[in-house]
C-alpha cells in the first residue's frame, strides 16, 4: 500500500496527479456521464422557456387586465395558473435530472480517484445515510448544537490504511425572529469516520483556534467539559497549544494518539486554511468535521471543458487526500 504522504506530499502534487490522470481519463468520464446531461440542459431549456412564457404571461394580463370581462378574465386567471404548474413540473425535473447527474458524476470519479491514490473507493447515494448519519454525530458529540434539518445523501468508502467513510453533509437550525422564521446553515462541509483497529479507553476531543471561540463553542465546549472529567489538556508544542484545543478524560492516551507527525499535519491545515476541524478520538472511532463550502459531491456541472470538470474532481478529491494525510498519522 502507498503512502500518500509520500506520493501526494502537497495540494501543489495533489492537483497535478489529478491532472495527469484526467488527461487519460477525461473521454470516459464525459462519455459516462453524456446521456444524464444532454438530459438536463434539455429540462434546464424547458424550466427556462416555462418562467420566460409565465413572467411575459402574468405582465401582459396585467397590462389589458382592466379591459377583459368577467369570463375573459376567468381564462385569463386559468391560463396562469396552468402556466404555474407547467413552470413547476418543469423546474422540478430539472432539479431532479441535475441531482441525477451529480451521482452518475460522483460514480465516474472512482476510477479517478482510485489512480490518484492508489485506493479502492466506492460511492453510495442513499436516504438512509441520513439516519445513520444522525447516529454518529450523536455517538461522536462533533455538534453540541442542536440542528433541525440534516443533509446527507452522498457516501464515498475507502478500507486503507484502515475503513473509513466521507459524507457531505450540511446542517440547519430552525429560528424565529420575531414574526420571521428562518433556517440558519450551522454547518457545511464533510463528516469522516474511521474504523481503527484497536480500541482507545477514554475520549480525545480536538478542535481548532477559531473553533474554540466561534463556531458553537458554548455548546460544544461546555458540554465537553462537563461529560466523564474531561479537561483541556497542555502540550508540549508552544505553537500547537496556541492554534488548537485538546480536551481528555485520560490524558495520557490523548498524548499517544498526537504524535509528533499528527499534530505537525494538522496544525498545518489550519495555518493554511484556518478553518474550525473537529475531531473526536472514542472507543475504536476517529470522528472529524472539515468544513468545506467548495465540495461540490451533492451538485453538478453540465461543462464539457477539461479545466472546469478537473475543478470540479478537485473539489472532491481534496478533503479524501486531507482525510488520508491525517489517517495515516495516527497512532494505533
Amino acid at each position: 500500500m502507498s503512502v500518500v504522504k509520500t506520493d501526494v506530499p502537497n495540494l501543489v502534487a495533489l492537483e497535478k496527479r489529478l491532472s495527469e490522470v484526467f488527461k487519460a481519463d477525461i473521454v470516459d468520464f464525459i462519455t459516462r456521464t453524456h446521456d444524464r446531461r444532454i438530459t438536463v440542459l434539455k429540462n434546464r431549456r424547458y424550466a427556462i422557456v416555462a418562467v420566460s412564457v409565465f413572467v411575459i404571461s402574468l405582465l401582459v394580463l396585467f397590462l389589458i387586465y382592466g379591459y377583459l370581462t368577467g369570463p375573459l378574465r376567468s381564462l385569463g386567471t386559468m391560463y396562469l395558473l396552468g402556466l404555474v404548474v407547467a413552470t413547476i413540473i418543469s423546474t422540478h425535473r430539472w432539479y431532479k435530472e441535475q441531482k441525477m447527474l451529480a451521482q452518475e458524476m460522483n460514480l465516474a470519479l472512482i476510477p479517478i480517484i482510485t489512480s490518484c491514490f492508489n485506493r479502492l473507493a466506492l460511492y453510495t447515494h442513499d436516504a438512509v445515510h441520513r439516519k445513520e448519519t444522525e447516529a454518529i454525530l450523536r455517538e461522536s458529540q462533533l455538534v453540541g448544537e442542536g440542528f433541525d434539518v440534516l443533509t446527507a445523501d452522498d457516501m464515498y468508502s475507502f478500507y486503507e490504511p484502515h475503513p473509513w467513510t466521507l459524507r457531505e453533509i450540511e446542517l440547519s437550525k430552525h429560528e424565529q425572529s420575531g414574526k420571521n422564521s428562518y433556517y440558519r446553515q450551522i454547518f457545511k462541509g464533510v463528516l469522516i469516520e474511521v474504523t481503527l483497529p484497536n480500541a482507545f479507553n477514554g475520549t480525545t476531543y480536538i478542535s481548532t483556534e477559531g473553533d474554540k471561540y466561534g463556531f458553537a463553542h458554548t455548546s460544544f465546549w461546555n458540554s465537553v467539559s462537563g461529560k466523564n472529567r474531561v479537561k483541556e489538556n497542555t502540550l508540549e508544542w508552544n505553537q500547537f497549544e496556541k492554534d488548537l484545543h485538546v480536551a481528555s478524560n485520560n490524558e495520557v492516551e490523548a498524548r499517544y494518539i498526537l504524535t509528533p507527525n499528527f499534530m505537525l499535519t494538522l496544525h498545518d491545515w489550519w495555518a493554511e486554511y484556518k478553518e474550525n476541524i473537529r475531531i473526536v478520538f472514542k472507543h475504536n472511532k476517529m470522528f472529524m468535521l472539515l468544513p468545506d463550502h467548495g465540495i461540490k459531491i451533492g451538485t453538478s456541472t453540465t461543462s464539457t471543458d477539461a479545466k472546469e470538470l478537473e475543478a470540479y474532481a478537485l473539489s472532491v478529491l481534496k478533503p479524501i487526500w486531507r482525510t488520508l494525510m491525517l489517517i495515516e498519522d495516527v497512532r494505533i
